[in-house]
């Protein structure tokens, strides 16, 4: 801890996926990512999910049609700039990468 505040080092492999994935798709439910994301297992992408909320890098908002259920959305250019502190450089480079990512997708589409 630096300062009173969690500085997070480090996230699980299938972060960067997920981030893409939210940002190429927009809000998507807990089993939209797990079926979006066949290869990786769902305790790893649940685990991955908790984390990158943890870290403030994703939002978790409610689903108003289901309060059953939830959405997860990619945190907006706002945000991350005010949690950009908290963040490792490594992290830094992987959101980065995923907007990267998202974009080249993006473009071919």
């Amino acid at each position: 801890m630096k300062g009173g505040l969690k500085i997070f080092t480090k996230l699980p492999p299938p972060s960067k996926e997920i981030m893409t994935l939210l940002i190429i798709e927009g809000p998507m439910t807990p089993k939209q990512i797990e079926d979006a994301l066949p290869h990786v297992n769902k305790d790893q992408t649940r685990y991955a999910l908790r984390r990158l909320i943890e870290s403030k890098i994703i939002r978790r908002i409610p689903n108003l049609l289901d309060m059953r259920s939830v959405y997860f959305r990619i945190a907006t250019e706002q945000e991350i700039e005010e949690i950009k502190p908290n963040l490792s450089r490594r992290i830094q480079k992987l959101i980065s990468d995923a907007v990267s990512d998202a974009n080249m997708v993006l473009e071919m589409m």
